[in-house]
């Protein structure tokens, strides 16, 4: 392969001894061959270069001419090795249609390592740390960072005994002494009928019923060695349950098991969920934690290295979530530890109304944000057209002063006039424009309403907001909602502890609105 621009490329042949060679190229317009064997790119193109002797004796090589290289990565970006060790350093050229085949290595610090130019082969000459680069004619490297540290003698496997199944894979890292290292290292297995052992990788296959030994082994000599114990695949998985309805916030846990006297270590036995519904918080063994994140129904697998599986399919409905939502209306002596310690463990705090701060905004934030609550905001619309609908964004941004929230900040859009007033499309207009104004300054954004307003597009394109990725917060005072929300307000009398009198009570229906 040639690169096009400033690169030439031999292509005299390998040992021969024949007098009066001959060179073409099958297409000269992308590249011509000069009478010593040398190709020089013209355009990019593929062409056949054809060497011909006086006795009638020829050879091809297909040559492909591509796009100077313009990006280089080495096969490894760093290494650490022992003393005296050597690696095998190679570089390829990123980007489809580039090529490079002129390519030359050297070291920062050839006391530390020494390396071949052509091949990239270094050896660790010396204690310390040096850069290998390999360079292109066109000026482009690529950078490897080498540390040379004492050769370790010994090593130490990750475990001294494994039990896997027949087909399971897994794998071994063995560890220098501290403060040591070592590259020059080889895997074997004492008998190959029961497992297998790649012989620079580590990776372990069992191949059938029995015990046997790996063994790492280094240029020294020494080995260190691991028991392996292969059984039977399992033929069949279950779950400890088949069928489960949690609500939003639940944390569950599934435990799998297999058919008696086969094995699967917990390893390689695959979790996953259909649905961001409910998400794999964590995995201990045979045991996996899960919680739900959302509205929906989600299947759990759980998938033996071998393909066998077992399901487990989980309904979210519902929420255990609580939150409320204050203002200057609540007064200025909320408890807000008292609120988190009753189990409230989020709070939308009213920003202001019109251009207006609501007074007790900055003190409620800090408050809550001492008491750990995750915490939200909103702004009261007064606006009655576009312009001021802009103008209220503006003036929600002066009063956030770069807070940093938790939960998205709503517009709350149920002003009586503006919403008699004016239009689907203006409102939804202004709600956008103020939307997309606190976006820009980095926050999630939403809008607050009630059921009526957003239900079937009526005084708000409700599509139009999900579209563009706005959380929802419906208002509807009842048993139920109607709207498909992430946060649904469902009393405005509610009573907690914490806060005198009444307050907004929110149960959140989507967890992945909370950064």
């Amino acid at each position: 392969m040639a690169s096009i621009h400033s690169e030439n490329f031999d292509v005299r042949p390998k040992n021969a001894y024949v007098n009066h060679l001959t060179y073409t190229s099958s297409d000269e317009s992308v590249a011509v061959i000069s009478d010593s064997g040398m190709i020089i790119p013209h355009k990019t193109g593929i062409i056949t270069v054809t060497c011909s002797a006086a006795n009638g004796l020829h050879d091809e090589c297909v040559v492909y001419v591509g796009l100077e290289a313009e990006a280089l990565i080495m096969n490894t970006p760093s290494l650490v090795v022992g003393l005296g060790e050597g690696f095998d350093l190679n570089s390829f050229v990123v980007g489809n249609g580039h090529f490079a085949a002129n390519r030359f290595f050297y070291s920062t610090d050839e006391s530390v390592v020494d390396v071949d130019y052509r091949t990239g082969e270094f050896t660790a000459v010396g204690l310390g740390k040096a850069k290998v680069v390999c360079k292109l004619i066109n000026g482009v490297t690529a950078e490897c960072e080498v540390e040379v540290k004492e050769l370790s003698p010994t090593v130490r496997l990750n475990v001294s005994s494994v039990t896997a199944g027949v087909g399971e894979t897994l794998g071994f890292v063995s560890y220098a002494e501290d403060g040591k290292a070592v590259i020059s290292k080889e895997y074997y297995s004492e008998d190959e009928n029961i497992a297998v052992i790649g012989r620079t990788n580590g990776l372990m296959t069992g191949v059938s019923v029995g015990s046997t030994r790996i063994y790492c082994q280094l240029q020294n000599g020494f080995r260190v060695y691991a028991d392996i114990t292969v059984k039977p695949a399992p033929k069949t998985v279950t779950l400890n349950a088949t069928k489960c309805n949690i609500k939003v916030g639940d944390v569950i846990r599934l435990k799998e098991f297999f058919n008696d006297g086969s094995y699967n270590t917990p390893y390689t036995l695959e979790w996953t969920s259909s649905n961001k519904a409910v998400s794999i918080e964590s995995r201990s063994g045979y045991l996996v934690t899960l919680k739900a994140k959302a509205l929906g129904t989600a299947v759990i697998t759980a998938k033996t290295y071998n393909g066998v599986t077992a399901k487990c399919t989980v309904t979210v409905s519902g929420s255990n979530i609580k939150c409320v939502d204050v203002s200057s209306w609540q007064g200025g002596n909320i408890d807000f530890n008292k609120l988190k310690a009753s189990g409230v463990n989020y709070v939308i705090i009213r920003a202001g109304f019109k251009t207006t701060a609501d007074n007790q905004f900055v003190n409620n934030y800090n408050k809550a944000r001492a008491a750990g609550l995750k915490i939200g905001s909103y702004w009261y619309m007064c606006a009655e057209n576009l312009s001021e609908a802009k103008a209220e964004a503006q003036a929600c941004i002066k009063v956030l002063g770069g807070r940093k929230l938790d939960l998205p900040f709503y517009y709350d859009v149920e002003d009586p006039y503006s919403l008699k007033i004016n239009s689907q499309a203006t409102l939804t207009n202004m709600s956008v424009a103020f939307c997309d104004a606190l976006k820009a300054k980095g926050y999630k954004v939403g809008i607050y309403s009630s059921g009526s307003v957003f239900a079937h597009n009526n005084k708000l394109n409700t599509d139009l907001f999900r579209q563009k990725g706005y959380s929802i917060w419906d208002a509807e005072w009842a048993s139920s909602n109607t709207v498909a929300c992430d946060v649904w307000q469902y009393s405005d009398n509610g009573s907690v502890s914490g806060i005198d009198g009444n307050v907004d009570m929110n149960l959140i229906y989507n967890l992945y609105i909370e950064d």
